[in-house]
This record gives structure tokens, sequence and C-alpha cells, in this order.
């Protein structure tokens, strides 16, 4: 097969994950996915979540992105409510954080429509910053939010454990 042939092929088939790729390699070194994986609630397609890690090696306290790509409309303040039900849900119980997060959370994430894509980042300094697209929207500097946030999805309480072992499926990732 061409060059030509083949950048073409692999372009028809990154498509919506171009744009987070490139945020990946902005702000990772060597960025790699990870993992893939699909939420569906009863029947419904929410988002596509695409995990991204130096030379695809998932590890919770280094750098590493997050992104996801919106299949319906939902609303930020939903998003932000849902993400506290989810910390709620993996036993985090201090509810003075949860407030203040959702809060926080109500001010970054934006209304999203079906394509819509955010993604998250966790900085080397424990920080989590969000963006829409290409273009930062937000960032919450406290890295027990950071752990929190991403246990959503990452962490051995997430309420979607499928989704949790394909995200870390690829490359040997320790489940």
């Amino acid at each position: 097969m061409s060059q030509w042939l083949k950048v073409l092929v692999l372009l028809m088939f990154t498509g919506g994950a171009q744009a987070n790729m490139t945020l990946a390699q902005q702000v990772l070194e060597q960025p790699e996915v990870v993992g893939k994986a699909r939420l569906t609630v009863l029947l419904f397609k929410v988002y596509d979540a695409t995990l991204y890690a130096p030379k695809g090696q998932y590890h919770p306290d280094k750098p590493f992105v997050l992104s996801l790509r919106y299949l319906r409309a939902l609303e930020g303040n939903k998003i932000a409510q849902r993400s506290v039900e989810e910390m709620r849900k993996q036993g985090y119980i201090n509810e003075k954080n949860l407030s203040l997060w959702q809060r926080q959370m109500a001010s970054i994430f934006p209304d999203v429509q079906a394509g819509s894509e955010l993604t998250a980042v966790r900085t080397s300094a424990g920080e989590a910053v969000f963006y829409r697209g290409l273009e930062r929207i937000g960032q919450v500097k406290d890295a027990e939010f950071t752990q929190q946030f991403f246990n959503i999805w990452l962490g051995t309480k997430s309420s979607e454990p499928e989704m949790r072992k394909q995200l870390l499926s690829q490359h040997g990732q320790k489940r």
C-alpha cells in the first residue's frame, strides 16, 4: 500500500480523535492511546472515551489525557452534577469538597451537543485542566479533586468497570 493511501486510510479512521491526539501531543511526551470505550446507558449512547498516556503507559500519578466525545446533547451543569454523584458512589464523603467541586465544574463545563469533545488533562502537578476541542476552558488546582474526578473512569471502584477495563486494556495495563 502506498504511503499516501496509508495516510488517507489513517485519516478516515481517526477523524474525531484527531483534535484530541493533537492536544495529547501538545501536553504529553510521546502520547499513545491506552484504550477506548463507549458509555451507553439504557440503550442511549452517551459518549466515546479515549485515554492517552506517554508511550501508552498509564499511571494514575503521572500526566495523561482523557477525552470524551459526546454522542448526545447534555447540559454542563448536569455533567458536573453527575460527576459528583459518581464520586459519591465510589465512597467519597467530604460534602464540603463535593459542593465546591460541583460549583467549579459547573462553571467550567459547557453544554455539549453530539460531536462535542471535552478533554481532561492530569498534569504532572496533579491538577486537572479541561479543554473543549483545543480551547482551554478551565482548571482545578486540587490534587484530591483530580484523583476523585479521574477515578470516575479509571478507579477500581468505577461504576462502569467494563469501561474502565477497556480504557486500560491496551498495552497490558493493570486492571
